[in-house]
């Protein structure tokens, strides 16, 4: 994976795989999402990116998937867990 910002155009891109785009679709007002030939994600566009609230000089990777059972979704209790972390680490930064 690959995260690019152009700060010039303002556009943030995240280069999910590094293959060939075969077609591009706009899935929000400033997004644009690059699909392989087999139908897989390649990338996200994100156009007009710290207009938008992205704060592209300090993107940070939060989790890295190194297995499939990474890739199972949360339990309650992991996610209630995540998110008060989060809130704690926002507040304790706020500081």
């Amino acid at each position: 994976m690959k995260v690019v910002y152009n700060h010039d155009i303002d556009i943030l891109y995240i280069e999910l795989l590094d293959e060939d785009v075969f077609t591009t679709r706009e899935i929000g007002e400033n997004c644009v999402a690059d699909i392989g030939a087999d139908g897989r994600l390649i990338g996200l566009e994100i156009s007009d990116a710290c207009k938008n609230g992205i704060d592209a000089l300090n993107v940070r990777i939060e989790q890295v998937v190194t297995t499939e059972t990474d890739l199972r979704p949360p339990s309650d209790d992991e996610a209630r867990a995540k998110r008060k972390a989060l809130r704690e680490a926002h507040l304790k930064a706020k500081a």
